[in-house]
């Protein structure tokens, strides 16, 4: 949306999640598969803390400064998230298993969203000069 130059209209900045983007995700599962010993039989994937919509518009304002945004109510935002998660679902996963058994860490949200941006701009540019 903020590439695009589209308004955010999210229903609160305050919403926090624990993300982590599918190169990671791929990456740990690897990572394990790949370890020679592992001693639990459950990991968990993630980031291992947490972060806003806020956090995640103002990485987006980064990339993107003219970035419209306005919270909204529910009837009209186009970001809606859970209000009730002021913690995460869960919090941040704990992921110093994964880290231990397999040296595996994620990229940090701020790192891994830029890096979205910059994908899109390039497969967008790439796209229109087909």
């Amino acid at each position: 949306m903020a590439l695009a130059g589209e308004t955010v209209r999210p229903n609160s900045l305050e919403p926090v999640g624990d993300y982590v983007t599918s190169t990671d995700v791929a990456g740990a599962i690897i990572a394990l598969l790949l370890a020679e010993r592992l001693r639990y039989r459950h990991y968990n994937i993630g980031s291992g803390g947490t972060s806003t919509i806020g956090d995640i518009i103002g990485w987006a304002k980064e990339r993107a400064p003219s970035l419209q945004v306005e919270v909204s109510p529910a009837e009209t935002a186009n970001v809606i998230q859970d209000l009730s998660l002021k913690d995460g679902m869960w919090g941040a996963y704990d992921i110093a298993r994964i880290a231990r058994d397999t040296g595996w860490q994620p990229r940090s949200a701020r790192q891994s969203f830029h890096d979205y941006m910059d994908w899109i701009v390039e497969n967008e540019n790439q796209s229109e000069g087909k």
